[in-house]
């Protein structure tokens, strides 16, 4: 670098590219990102915090060698060889104790002081498990630490300070630990207030209320949701089935001249979705693309008039890519797709004959994995697990679309490297996220131009990795206000 050039510390906020000497520029030149040099400031200011977070995790790493395992070790054998005669059946089991729980407590500091070191992590566990389940071992090992000292106390006498100086050592583990899972986990509100801040003083990037609607939210696996066949289909109407054949024909005209995707298909519309608890009702019946070409697409306007018994409303099932490293992948649309072309959305599509199982029923994960095979060639032995994150409504077009996150084994580069090696007729480019919580909005706030249920797919990732607070505080600086919830979302 010349010296006439000053080093401004700025970096991309995508693949860390040093922007120095690119005041010019409005994009990245190594991974294209358009650079938003309010949002870098804002990231070199909250830099310091960074490297605290990366002190507290050295220590929190520290504590989790030294105390949690030969602490706990010499705290038990200490007690076996002091205490004597008939008193060793009392101090012996509770020393025993005291060693396990501070090993618990010990290996989560080992494992918050890793999640603070490396943000970019993989957890196999929900977040919110995570932090719940550290806080109980850290208060086990508490109770443990203390019991042991009534014990030790019982049969050697010790004063107020020396009960103190022997219970200290022996519960910083699981202070230690709760403090760590706060800074890991916790909401981080002087964050928040500022990117909420740098939203609102930008024009393009007011908060102007959620485009959507969720409908069920929460962890659903394969055995959490329940999916029947239903022969109810959609209420018909003279002068609805009339502009449904009218703009049939006139978007399959335009799909030809442009040289767009269109063709009718059977399509699995939704009938009923219920949330109960942790479990997923959804009754899907027939329909067809051609219908929903001419209602929900381009009609949407006339659900007020007829009501959602007389739309096509097929149930779209589409998931975010979780990679092994750490980031969100979506895709960029081309311009061969029917609606949102040029948008970021999740891979995917809709329900199909083909998933559909010998008893009738739909098979949604399948679809799922069929569609992500289909569109970036990961097989589904490359795909780790499937997660349901929820259900979710364009409130533009009331098309209901049953999101998932899709963990594979594969890291952000293999995935773009077999992205690069086919030929995609849906999608021109790929785009990354990291799996931060800070790193949502921001993200949201680049793209711009994101399909409101891939809004939705990262919304609900993020209440069912970073918890509720997070959620709630997201949609308030993203859309201004809560998305709107039906009333069989508990």
């Amino acid at each position: 670098m010349s010296q006439d050039v000053q080093e401004t510390g700025l970096h991309c906020l995508d693949c860390d590219y040093n922007l120095t000497g690119l005041d010019a520029a409005d994009r990245c030149p190594e991974c294209g990102w358009h650079i938003d040099r309010k949002l870098l400031e804002f990231a070199r200011e909250v830099e310091p915090a960074q490297t605290r977070r990366v002190v507290l995790a050295a220590w929190c790493v520290s504590l989790g060698l030294f105390f949690g395992v030969p602490l706990p070790l010499s705290s038990l054998f200490g007690s076996l060889g002091f205490v004597p005669g008939p008193k060793l059946a009392l101090a012996g089991p509770s020393a025993i104790v005291l060693l396990l729980c501070t090993v618990v407590a010990g290996s989560y500091c080992l494992a918050f002081g890793w999640r603070l070191l490396r943000p970019a992590r993989v957890w196999p566990l929900p977040h919110s498990f995570l932090s719940r389940s550290a806080v109980v071992a850290a208060i086990a090992q508490i109770i443990a630490a203390a019991i042991w000292i009534m014990l030790r106390n019982a049969s050697q006498p010790m004063g107020l300070f020396e009960a103190i100086v022997l219970f200290v050592p022996r519960s910083i583990c699981a202070w230690m630990l709760l403090l760590t899972v706060s800074i890991a986990f916790g909401a981080k509100p002087e964050v928040l207030r500022r990117l909420k801040s740098e939203y609102k003083r930008r024009p393009d990037m007011r908060p102007i209320g959620a485009p959507i609607t969720i409908e069920a939210a929460g962890r659903f696996t394969r055995d959490d949701v329940t999916v029947t066949w239903t022969d109810e289909v959609r209420h018909t109407h003279l002068d609805l089935e009339a502009v449904i054949a009218e703009t049939w024909t006139e978007r399959t005209r335009m799909a030809e001249e442009k040289g767009q995707l269109l063709f009718n298909g059977s399509v699995g519309r939704l009938v009923s979705a219920t949330q109960r608890d942790s479990q997923l009702e959804l009754a899907i019946g027939h329909s067809d693309y051609r219908d929903f070409v001419g209602t929900n697409i381009f009609n949407a306007q006339l659900l007020e008039k007829f009501g959602a018994d007389y739309f096509s409303n097929p149930l779209g099932t589409s998931a975010i890519i979780v990679t092994a490293d750490g980031y969100l992948l979506f895709g960029r649309r081309s311009e061969r797709v029917l609606c949102h072309a040029g948008y970021m959305h999740t891979f995917g599509g809709m329900i199909e004959p083909e998933d559909r199982r010998p008893d009738g029923a739909y098979d949604v994960f399948a679809a799922v994995a069929r569609e992500v095979a289909e569109e970036l060639h990961i097989a589904e032995d490359e795909i780790d697990r499937l997660i349901c994150t929820g259900l979710a409504r364009d409130i533009a077009t009331y098309q209901p679309e049953l999101l998932f996150d899709a963990h594979v084994k594969m890291t952000k580069r293999q995935v773009l490297e077999r992205f690069a090696a086919h030929d995609d007729e849906e999608h021109t480019a790929i785009e990354a996220c990291e799996d931060l919580p800070e790193a949502i909005a921001p993200f949201i706030g680049r793209m711009k131009t994101v399909v409101p249920v891939a809004q939705a797919a990262l919304m609900l990732h993020g209440r069912c990795t970073f918890g509720h607070d997070w959620y709630e505080n997201n949609s308030y600086l993203i859309f201004g206000d809560l998305p709107q919830q039906t009333a069989t979302t508990q």
